[in-house]
């Protein structure tokens, strides 16, 4: 072509190539898509406005340089963006490459590539257009349904419950989670692409059309019971939930079951247990006859478990290893009772606090055990049985010619059984000591020195009176039993009756409360009362009110105190009426000293009559060998004398000094006992009355005293000490001294170690004078408070009581002291530390009142 026509040529198509590229730049514009001109080296020279919008880049920041120099970044594909500039360097284009950029603000987002050269009429690469569409929200989307897809599954496979995906139209299952592989038993390869049917999944195959037919109905079913068959052939019970979901317009059932096979037999092991216990209210709970508690218990045991035999039995006291039955059922009726040693039995480990079951072949475990041998019992339970300590004193057990069939249930019904017979026994312990504690307090009211009634609180009818009231209100118990002391006119003033009664009803106690009383001659005493309220097992409150007559006392203290008002009045008078009185009294002194002789001689006779028969019977046996022993001596006396006239000898006269000296031996052995026994029937003579007076040795009775209460005092962990000299004594009562001992040192081992585990009890005497002693009986315990040690001589008052406290020990040990024996008792306490009771005692006591009149 001459080159004015190529010049032409070019001209056209470069106007052609101008047209096209302002058409491009028109539509360029136009679009969202991002647009990019590069020359044939790959520098951008012109981008559309959605580029510019995108990137965030300006025109001038664009032109003439590479895309990948504006816009990857750290998260870009590298075999993406080598693959692209691959194809830019082999004069190639590609299409849909997607590729994560980044704005000039370092925000990413994605574009799907498309990149073409245009090339000249000589076909060289002029420009590469590329053109990108940004699909950053695809992404964000494809990024999500990932992430729901993975929790989905994740969910899926970690749900406790069985878990299975069945398409609808063809009950296939698509997909199983790991839980039904455990629950159900077959394996993932083994379930997916079969049916329920192909499996024999349900036991009722109506159930499954039924279900189906729910849920496409109603697209979700809860928690239906239903029961399925495992691989291995056991049939379990089930919760069945399904709902319908549809997936690109496929229909499918997402179903999960979840196994309560152990509720379902927990709840109808309950429903047994249930009637079991309801059989033990109704049939040993409200039994009447409490003799035959037990009988009735181990029938209701063997019916309730439907067992052949149920028996009861106790540890026997002091053999070790046997135990004796107390109630025995044995197939349909009460048995008698037996003993038997549980060693290499069942029972053994039942004795080492173990509930057994032994639900079958007890009799392969236990091969010594005869009873289980012959008598061919299959299986065998017990439990323990506890005292209030928790120690283990007998068994409650079941055995049965069967299996037991349900263990669980035979366990909790022998638990309930046990602790009911656990509580009887102790029920009965409780009651037989309610009534030794109710005797004692009986003993202790009937002869206490103090006069004492109790009353209804309800109505205050008098329920019972002591011997001690009768005397001092004249009145015999048989007379005031069901009547009120309104009733029989005992208080002289109604009102002092009505104010002690709002006292004791605000506040349950009385104390120091002085009224005039009426006697049933009609003489008046003023007395002091005490008082508290208590509660019998019932819940039947009564009183107990103890009276002192005070007016003696008090008509002294008045005496002295209107003496103290008039006494210079009055002193001349009361000169004159002492030395009468003076004159009086020696005259009775003298009188006294001679009906004293006489009286020691009485005394004499009459307690040498008392030990006539005593001591014949004891002295019999020593006297009787003495006598025996002295008539084979005579014997051999006589013997030896014949020799000596006929020949004495020497063998002869070896053998009388050998036999002479055996029988002096034995003579002196016997007159020696004789001698003691003599002695101490003297002594147990003079006190065997409890106030006869006589001269005693302190520590001889201390001695005895400690003696007496060595049984009680062994069985706890505290000693007694004594030092008392020996030439201490005292003209008085050893009897009553005796009983305030007793006392004393009863009440230290009940109140003084409360918590602790060791104490000693001092018991020490000391002369004060020629005419007085002090007799001291000190714990070191842990003290008595000091808001208690001005009342605890108090009659009733105690911390102790319903354990082993009357409240009456100290009042009749201070009327004893303070009485008969003519002295004084002082009490000192520290808490802590303990207490000391100090006896000032005459070293002669001062004449009874029966000995006042006889003198």
């Amino acid at each position: 072509m001459p080159s004015s026509a190529a010049a032409v040529h070019d001209t056209q198509e470069q106007k052609r190539y101008q047209e096209e590229n302002r058409k491009l730049a028109l539509a360029a514009n136009l679009t969202s898509n991002l647009v990019m001109i590069t020359n044939a080296d790959g520098d951008m020279e012109w981008v559309n406005p959605a580029f510019i919008s995108t990137t965030k880049y300006t025109l001038d920041e664009v032109l003439g340089r590479k895309p990948s120099e504006l816009l990857l970044g750290p998260d870009s594909n590298p075999d993406t963006v080598k693959f692209m500039l691959e194809k830019v360097a082999q004069g190639q284009g590609f299409h849909e490459v997607e590729l994560l950029n980044y704005t000039k603000e370092k925000v990413p987002f994605w574009l799907l590539m498309e990149m073409q050269p245009v090339r000249d009429h000589h076909e060289r690469i002029i420009h590469f257009i590329a053109v990108g569409n940004d699909i950053s929200k695809h992404k964000q989307l494809e990024q999500a349904l990932r992430i729901s897809e993975s929790k989905f599954y994740s969910a899926f496979r970690c749900i406790p419950d069985a878990i299975s995906i069945t398409r609808v139209s063809d009950s296939r299952i698509m997909d199983i989670n790991d839980r039904f592989e455990e629950v159900i038993g077959y394996s993932r390869e083994e379930t997916i692409g079969k049916t329920s049917l192909d499996l024999k999944f349900w036991v009722d195959r109506s159930e499954r059309d039924r279900l189906g037919k729910q849920v496409l109905e109603q697209r979700t079913v809860t928690d239906f019971p239903t029961r399925f068959r495992m691989k291995s052939g056991d049939i379990r019970d089930f919760l069945f939930s399904c709902s319908l979901f549809i997936v690109d317009g496929e229909e499918y059932f997402l179903s999960s079951v979840r196994d309560v096979t152990l509720q379902k037999k927990i709840e109808r092991q309950n429903e047994e247990l249930d009637r079991a216990l309801l059989k033990l209210a109704q049939g040993t709970a409200y039994a009447k006859d409490r003799d035959n508690y037990f009988e009735t218990l181990v029938t209701d045991l063997a019916s309730a478990l439907g067992v052949d035999r149920a028996f009861m039995g106790l540890r026997i006291p002091h053999t070790p290893n046997k135990l004796r039955s107390i109630a025995n059922y044995l197939q349909g009726k009460l048995s008698e009772n037996h003993e038997y040693s549980y060693l290499d039995t069942p029972c053994e480990s039942i004795m080492a606090g173990k509930i057994s079951i032994f639900a079958k072949s007890v009799g392969d475990l236990f091969p010594s055990d005869s009873t289980l041998q012959e008598q061919g019992w299959e299986a065998y339970a017990g439990a323990p049985i506890h005292d209030s300590a928790g120690h283990i004193i007998g068994v409650l057990n079941v055995m049965h010619k069967q299996p037991l069939e349900n263990p669980e249930l035979v366990k909790s019904l022998l638990e309930v059984f046990s602790e009911r017979a656990s509580a009887e026994l102790e029920r009965k312990r409780t009651e037989e000591a309610l009534k030794a504690s109710e005797q004692r307090f009986s003993n202790i009211f009937s002869n206490s020195p103090t006069a004492m009634s109790v009353s209804y609180l309800k109505d205050y009818r008098i329920v019972d009176v002591n011997k001690a009231f009768e005397t001092l209100f004249l009145r015999s118990r048989a007379s005031a039993l069901s009547k009120t002391a309104l009733d029989l006119n005992m208080y002289c003033d109604i009102d002092d009756r009505t104010a002690m009664l709002k006292i004791l009803n605000a506040s349950n106690m009385l104390s120091n409360f002085e009224a005039w009383m009426c006697r049933a001659d009609g003489s008046q005493l003023l007395m002091q009362l005490y008082g508290n309220v208590f509660s019998d097992p019932a819940g039947e409150k009564f009183m107990i009110v103890a009276f002192k007559d005070v007016t003696e006392q008090r008509a002294i203290e008045a005496e002295i105190k209107a003496l103290n008002i008039n006494l210079e009045d009055r002193v001349n008078e009361r000169t004159n009426s002492l030395q009468q009185a003076n004159q009086a009294l020696a005259t009775t002194l003298t009188t006294l000293n001679m009906a004293k002789d006489e009286l020691v001689r009485s005394d004499k006779l009459a307690a040498l009559g008392a030990l006539v028969a005593g001591i014949a019977h004891e002295l019999n046996t020593p006297i009787g060998n003495s006598l025996m022993i002295a008539s084979t001596s005579l014997d051999h006396t006589k013997q030896l004398s014949k020799d000596f006239t006929s020949g004495l000898t020497r063998s002869g006269l070896a053998s009388y000094i050998e036999s002479t000296r055996d029988a002096n031996d034995i003579l002196v052995r016997n007159l020696q006992k004789a001698a003691g026994l003599i002695a101490s029937f003297k002594q147990v003579a003079v006190d065997q009355t409890s106030s006869q007076r006589r001269k005693f040795g302190v520590a001889e009775l201390v001695a005895e005293i400690v003696l007496t209460l060595s049984p009680t005092i062994k069985k706890t962990s505290y000693t007694i000490y004594t030092s008392i000299p020996e030439e201490i004594t005292l003209d008085s009562y050893p009897g009553p001294l005796g009983q305030v001992l007793t006392n004393l040192i009863n009440n230290a081992l009940i109140h003084a170690f409360d918590n602790r585990p060791t104490g000693q009890i001092s018991i020490t005497a000391k002369i004060i004078s020629d005419k007085s002693v002090m007799l001291t009986v000190q714990d070191n315990g842990v003290g008595i408070p000091p808001e208690n040690i001005n009342r605890i001589f108090d009659p009733f008052f105690t911390t102790k009581l319903g354990a082993g406290g009357s409240g009456l020990g100290l009042n009749i040990t201070h009327n004893i002291v303070t009485g008969l024996l003519g002295g004084r008792v002082q009490v000192e306490s520290t808490l802590g530390t303990g207490t000391t009771f100090a006896l000032m005692l005459p070293r002669k006591a001062p004449l009874t009142a029966e000995a006042k009149n006889q003198a």
